[in-house]
């Protein structure tokens, strides 16, 4: 039992003593060492407590007992020493600022003005961008020195570090205990460990029980030491460089900062030295720089960052620096202590070593700029300040830390970066070089000039690599040449002395084997475009091939049901292009039409007195700016020129007009093309809106295709409306376009055709001078008057032509169906309704009647009976309308106001008793039945009027007609006496007109009354014979009349 006791006592101690002074030491609560970078504390008056100074450079009184009271009153009054020395530091220090900004202001004035004037065109982009980076990187490297120092570990027992660390150590010495418990329990009972094992874990076991609960003093003193031999390194390389740069021949007063050297570079200081090296001139130099300084900042920036990581690095690993330690008892763990151990000792030497390299830099840079005798060297030297940050990273990749990944990724970028940047700048730069060159090509050759010496050289590269060329196309005429020959089977055997080939004079048999493979390979290239053709027909439809070849199955036959509406997308999008095309050449045609226009005066006569330009300014510069070299001043100097000159404005202008008219032409066809698959009240419906939104091209495409059937009437309906809204005005391409389509229906509709023909004439009147008024309507065209404009004797302005003068002699043998519907369209606008008195509307109707009657008389026996011309005619002239179902003629008039019906019936009368007396004896022979029956059922209503008759009964109906009959027999009577004398033949005469003008009758009465004549004839000269001689018989009289002479 004392053995064990004994053996338990021995293996416990050393462990015991460890943990023991671990913990004693765990009460330090403040850093070891002071912060490495000393602060300059702020002097203060004396004051009568003691004050000492905190690690932070702060001064805090420490007051005791009763010396509270006297320690306040001592910091009140230091307070306000205090703040009037603030005061007046605050009063110098914004001084000394303001002095700063306004020597900065004239800095950046001077460097900018140097800059533009080297720079030029790309100054504004150029010079703040390269200003930029220079201060950028001056203001980095300042930065970099803060990030290399590593913060000192805090030894406060609140800090975030300490307290992870406490966690760790705690997790640490469980298991410390744990592996104690093990250790005894073999050493009592010898199963575990053997003795020889134990004695070997004693040591380590006591060494890591030190390290462990020391592990966080070890680390703050390893972190104090970085900082310290860095700070030092640093320093006195740094006095080194400045010295070796200072000595050189440049002085101590030259800068060596990045902002001073691009300062001095854009100022034109050392110009002359570098375009001799760089040979691009001052842009080339300034824009080969920029990609040079962003690049030493884009390193900068990688390595301060990947620096800045150094610190997070540490502060992990000394907060987990138990753990490490605690790795160290086992062999299987001892590889991550190891780890541990590099990785810290990689951070914490990574300030010494790089301060070591960034000042032997330093020191580099120094000897280069000491020992340099011109700007270049300067820049050299500068440039190497750049390397220790590019070094870093390669430290890290070296150490094959988690920084140096980091750096890798880092740097990738960083090159991307790079290559952006040189991207953009690379062909302004290579401008530049150009533009230099060209400059220097100009200029005589100088053997001390960097440009000139460049010049030469490119000149002589040029003349060489043309003469190469030459070489080459000689080379590849000939070997073209030679294989011409081969593959047409034959062979170039050499060239005679004109440097022409000769060919083999044997022909071969054979084809060889270049002909052989050609022919092939032909073959197989029409094969592959015929299965080309085959592959895009296929998909071209793939769905029916899909179909006929039975592929029902597959992501392609649900593509091939999209396709289809793709393509429809496609066509679409297409469309719509085509549109906007065709908008902007309207567009463009209409303003070159447009800027030809002219105001023209003409005399009486219609002679042109003077024609000027209406817009000077577009007619400048939409057609003489398209005349091209005939437009130039130098070539109008002679008269061939100024031909020249206004044979290309003609063809500027008709090249606009044949243009429009091409694209009129076509949209006229589309619209035909869409109208004319539509019923009529849809075509109706889209001319209504083609006048509303004045579509000249709409509307004249719903004309064609209603005039194709045959709705005449309801073009004039609409026509008259389009024309009462003001859109036509004279002179204008909508209105010519108009008058043009209208000419074209002089046939079937002579009232739209004299429409026409009526906007023609009056553009001739407005272009002349003659009317006013721009706007057309159609009271001018039915009346003949222009209200509101007045001639100088005050009576209204009429017009040339008029709806009866237009119509007077227009024949009417080939009009359409519809024709007077068109007439009447325009008739019924001289109505009492439109506020006409009574007698004016019949006058003026009358007037256009009489204008048509005499075409009409002779109209109406060319039509074939039956037909829809001779029934509107007929309806026309006599009120009535023809039913076809009922076969029968009805009154037509009983629309509108009975004064207006009144009107309708006095011009119907006109007309009736005026067809009638101009009709003669043959126009009654000729005569329709479908004349005869209009005219029958106007008097028939009339003498039902007359006399209270009442048509729906028979005997009313019969009694009518007789009396109409009566009516136009006493209308009629001396051409029927004519017809009756029987001196015309009147077999073509229609029996219903023979039978209700009793012809026959009046024919037997004529032959009654002849025969009477002639037998008293005969008895009187036979008397009369008689008495003179009496031997004569009655037998040898010549009879001078007989019956059949009668008959």
């Amino acid at each position: 039992m004392m053995k064990i006791l004994e053996k338990l006592k021995r293996a416990l101690i050393f462990p015991l003593a460890g943990i023991i002074f671990a913990a004693s030491s765990l009460s330090l609560t403040t850093p070891v060492f002071a912060d490495p970078t000393p602060q300059t504390p702020t002097p203060a008056p004396a004051i009568t407590a003691p004050i000492t100074n905190n690690q932070n450079g702060n001064q805090n009184p420490t007051t005791t007992g009763d010396n509270t009271s006297t320690n306040q009153n001592s910091n009140t009054a230091q307070s306000t020493n205090q703040s009037q020395a603030e005061e007046k530091s605050e009063e110098k220090s914004e001084e000394k600022s303001e002095k700063k900004s306004e020597e900065k202001k004239t800095e950046e004035k001077t460097e900018n003005a140097s800059c533009y004037s080297q720079v030029g065109g790309l100054g504004w982009i150029v010079c703040p961008v390269a200003a930029f980076l220079s201060r950028a990187i001056d203001t980095i490297y300042d930065l970099i020195e803060d990030f290399l120092i590593l913060e000192p570990i805090s030894m406060d027992e609140k800090s975030p570090v300490f307290q992870i660390w406490v966690y760790a150590r705690n997790i640490t010495n469980i298991i410390f205990i744990i592996f104690l418990m093990a250790v005894i329990y073999s050493q009592v009972t010898g199963f575990g460990l053997s003795n020889y094992g134990i004695k070997r874990a004693l040591p380590r076991l006591i060494i890591a029980a030190i390290l462990i609960n020391l592990s966080y003093l070890i680390c703050v003193l390893a972190v104090d030491f970085s900082n310290l031999v860095g700070r030092s390194l640093h320093g006195f390389l740094s006095s080194v460089a400045t010295t070796a740069a200072s000595s050189g021949q440049f002085g101590s007063g030259y800068s060596t900062s990045f902002y001073d050297i691009f300062t001095t570079i854009a100022a034109g200081g050392v110009i002359g030295t570098l375009v001799v090296g760089l040979s691009g001139g001052p842009l080339g130099l300034l824009l080969a720089i920029i990609p040079v300084i962003l690049g030493g900042i884009i390193s900068v920036l990688i390595g301060l960052f990947t620096i800045s990581l150094r610190q997070a690095v540490i502060i992990l690993l000394v907060s987990v620096a138990p753990l490490a330690f605690g790795a160290y008892l086992l062999p299987n763990t001892e590889r991550w202590f190891k780890k541990w151990t590099n990785l810290f000792f990689q951070m914490i030497f990574f300030y010494p070593m790089f301060s070591l390299l960034f000042g032997a830099s330093k020191v580099a840079s120094g000897i280069f700029m000491g020992s340099a005798n011109s700007m270049l060297g300067i820049i050299l030297g500068l440039a190497v300040q750049v390397l220790p940050l590019i070094f870093a990273i390669g430290l890290m990749k070296m150490a094959g830390t988690v920084l140096g990944q980091v750096g890798n990724a880092l740097n990738s970028l960083g090159n991307k970066a790079n290559a952006g940047v040189r991207s953009f700048v690379e062909p302004h730069k290579e401008l530049a070089r150009a533009k230099h060159l060209a400059k220097n090509l100009r200029k005589p050759f100088n053997p001390l000039s960097g440009g000139a010496l460049r010049a030469a050289g490119h000149k002589h590269q040029s003349r060489v690599k043309f003469r190469q060329d030459q070489v080459n196309t000689t080379i590849s005429g000939l070997t073209g040449e030679d294989l011409s020959a081969l593959r047409t089977n034959k062979r170039v055997i050499g060239y005679d002395k004109n440097n022409q080939p000769i060919y083999t004079q044997v022909p071969f048999r054979r084809a060889n084997r270049y002909m052989n493979e050609e022919a092939e390979a032909r073959e197989v290239g029409l094969r592959k475009l015929t299965n080309d053709l085959v592959v895009e027909n296929a998909y071209g439809n793939l769905g029916d091939y899909q179909k006929e070849h039975g592929i029902k199955k597959g992501a392609a036959v649900k593509t091939a049901a999209r396709m289809g509406g793709h393509y429809l997308d496609y066509r679409t999008q297409l469309t719509a292009k085509a549109r906007n095309d065709e908008a902007d050449e309207r567009f463009y045609n209409d303003t070159v039409i447009k800027a030809a226009e002219r105001d023209t005066v003409m005399d009486s006569k219609g002679n042109i007195i003077s024609s000027t330009i209406r817009d000077q300014a577009a007619y400048d510069h939409y057609i003489n700016g398209a005349l091209g070299a005939s437009g130039y001043s130098i070539n109008q100097l002679t008269e061939e020129g100024k031909r020249l000159a206004n044979e290309a404005r003609v063809n500027v202008i008709g090249d606009a007009y044949s243009r429009s008219e091409a694209q009129r032409a076509s949209s006229i066809k589309r619209f035909e093309a869409y109208m004319g698959k539509q019923v009529t009240m849809e075509v109706i419906e889209q001319y209504e809106n083609m006048i509303k939104h004045k579509d000249i091209d709409g509307i004249i495409a719903a004309h064609n295709v209603l005039a194709k059937r045959g709705d005449y009437d309801k073009i004039a309906a609409h026509i008259k409306d389009y024309l009462n809204s003001g859109a036509v005005k004279l002179g204008e391409d909508a209105a010519n376009t108009l008058a043009l389509n209208l000419l074209s229906m002089s046939g079937s509709a002579p009232s739209l055709a004299r429409l026409g023909k009526f906007i023609n004439m009056e553009t001739w009147a407005y272009t002349s001078g003659k009317r006013q008024t721009q706007e057309v309507t159609a009271d001018q065209y039915i009346t003949g008057i222009i209200k509101g404009e007045t001639n100088e004797n005050g009576t209204p302005v009429t017009t040339k032509i008029k709806l009866s003068s237009g119509l007077e002699g227009t024949k009417l043998n080939a009009i359409d169906r519809t024709a007077f519907g068109a007439i009447e369209a325009f008739t019924n606008e001289l109505s009492v309704s439109n506020g006409l008195d009574q007698d004016s509307a019949i006058k003026a109707r009358i007037e256009i009647e009489n204008a048509m009657l005499p075409q009409m008389v002779s109209a109406l026996p060319t039509f074939a009976s039956g037909s829809e011309q001779i029934r509107s005619m007929v309806g026309h002239m006599t009120g009535m309308k023809y039913n076809s179902t009922t076969g029968k003629w009805e009154n037509n008039i009983k629309n509108g106001s009975a004064a207006d019906q009144e009107v309708e019936r006095k011009v119907v009368e006109h007309v009736m008793d005026k067809y009638l007396a101009s009709l003669t004896a043959r126009d009654l022979i000729s005569m329709k039945s479908d004349t005869w029956g209009g005219i029958v059922a106007r008097l028939k209503l009339e003498q039902a009027e007359e006399n209270n008759l009442d048509l729906s009964t028979d005997e009313g109906n019969k009694a009518a007609e007789e009396k109409a009959y009566e009516a136009l027999r006493e209308k009629l009577k001396t051409r029927i006496d004519k017809l009756a004398s029987g001196n015309m033949n009147i077999d073509m005469m229609k029996e219903p007109i023979f039978n209700a003008l009793k012809i026959g009758e009046r024919r037997k009465e004529e032959i009654n009354r002849r025969r009477i004549e002639n037998e008293e004839f005969k008895r009187q000269y036979h008397n009369k014979k008689g008495n003179n001689n009496s031997n004569h018989s009655n037998d040898d009289l010549d009879d001078p009349l007989n019956d059949e002479d009668i008959n």
